[in-house]
């Protein structure tokens, strides 16, 4: 559970943690981090959007292995997205799911396949100035998609409605 500033793991994943980074420990570490500091500086209506806030953070997974492991990218998209075969649209609500695993294989797993999405079609360049963009248009409020769509589209000349509606129930 995260809050601003804090964020606490429970037991059951502390043993896990093997002193390398190929470990759930670690990457709910990064997943919890990431949380602490866009939900503080952008925040977003966790019950009803919140993709905004878990999907983010479940990339940002991949963007931390990115760069302190990159030995390990293809192993997280494995052990972390593509084994539990991740379905559903990212867009829903808290209130959409009553099962939990089906509801993280939307808006946590297939959020994350719709960031790397986004980023291969736009261009590493334009991607992270799109992040550097949303936090800054997104700054001390609280997002929505129309603000992240509004902030993505200007980003790059590509063209999204595809990408949306692979991704989206209401693109």
């Amino acid at each position: 559970m995260e809050f601003d500033g804090i964020f606490f793991l429970g037991r059951d994943v502390f043993p896990e943690y093997n002193y390398t980074k190929k470990n759930i420990f670690t990457l709910l570490v990064a997943h919890e981090t990431a949380h602490n500091w866009w939900f503080s500086q952008v925040a977003n209506d966790q019950a009803l959007e919140p993709w905004l806030d878990e999907a983010i953070c479940t990339y940002n997974e991949l963007l931390y292995l990115e760069q302190v492991a990159p030995e390990l990218v293809d192993w997280w998209w494995d052990f972390r997205v593509f084994d539990y075969k991740p379905a559903g649209p990212v867009d829903v609500s808290i209130y959409d799911y009553f099962d939990y695993e089906r509801y993280r294989q939307s808006v946590y797993l297939r959020g994350a396949l719709f960031f790397q999405a986004v980023r291969e079609e736009i261009g590493e360049d334009a991607f992270f100035e799109f992040l550097q963009k949303y936090y800054l248009a997104g700054k001390g409020e609280i997002a929505n998609a129309e603000l992240f769509f509004s902030t993505l589209e200007p980003a790059s000349d590509v063209e999204l409605d595809a990408i949306r509606a692979a991704f989206f129930k209401n693109p």
